[in-house]
């Protein structure tokens, strides 16, 4: 959620944002959840597409987007269409930590993701809590990297996840970089790859994806302001829907 707003000629002190404060809230999720989410990220694997099939289970990616879904099965989720264009009181991303909108920031984007899967959760749903925390705000190319460290407990504390995720203000100026930071450059090796694995994206992927519970209408709606105020031609795929992608090659 957006606390405050800076003015243009302001340079921004993200200090008093990095308190160390924890933010809990439910989330939930249902069998019918696993399987539209493996079928959003092209999963054609009956383990994870058909309750039936012998190890049944939930993609390992799944739980990242629980931030986003909360406790909904409809789409007011806490990342739904009327909260990120301001037709809903309540803020976007729900009871998450307050995050800073910098000067000059046009478009928030998904950028890094670490993700630690502790236990597997249960394939047949569950009830949980996530923690979260802001981490760190630091300069980046053409913006700010945004960071935050969560844990996904049982409602008994047991912990099934740990991860740390980074959005993208592009064009963000004029502020101090506070907190800490786990961004690494990632150097690409000069050899060739060990394998490579093809996957067909359709164009209509990302009307699936948004239904595990990320509606932003930057992924659907090419009139929209995100879309044209963030310079982009079309309508973009979820960063995490990408990531979904990805470890389906690493798996593969």
């Amino acid at each position: 959620r957006v606390q405050r707003r800076f003015l243009a000629m302001e340079v921004a002190d993200t200090a008093p944002f990095i308190t160390g404060e924890w933010y809990s809230t439910e989330v939930e999720y249902n069998q019918r959840d696993l399987l539209l989410y493996a079928v959003g990220i092209g999963c054609e694997e009956l383990r994870f597409v058909y309750e039936q099939a012998p190890g049944f289970a939930a993609f390992p990616t799944y739980p990242v987007l629980l931030a986003m879904k909360g406790s909904s099965i409809d789409t007011d989720t806490p990342a739904s269409s009327d909260r990120y264009l301001g037709k809903s009181s309540l803020p976007l991303f729900g009871n998450g930590p307050p995050l800073p909108s910098l000067p000059g920031a046009r478009l928030f984007l998904d950028a890094e993701r670490y993700i630690e899967r502790v236990r597997e959760i249960p394939n047949t749903g569950m009830k949980m809590l996530l923690r979260s925390r802001l981490m760190g705000i630091h300069r980046k190319g053409t913006g700010a990297l945004i960071e935050t460290e969560s844990e996904l407990t049982g409602l008994d504390g047991s912990l099934y996840y740990r991860f740390i995720s980074s959005s993208f203000q592009v064009g963000a100026h004029s502020f101090r970089d506070s907190g800490r930071s786990k961004s690494q450059k990632v150097e690409l090796p000069s050899r060739n790859p060990d394998a490579i694995v093809e996957q067909l994206v359709p164009k209509m992927q990302a009307h699936v994806y948004r239904l595990s519970g990320d509606y932003n209408p930057l992924h659907i709606d090419g009139t929209s302001s995100m879309v044209v105020d963030g310079g982009l031609d079309e309508p973009i795929l979820h960063g995490l829907c990408t990531l979904g992608h990805a470890a389906r090659a690493v798996l593969s």
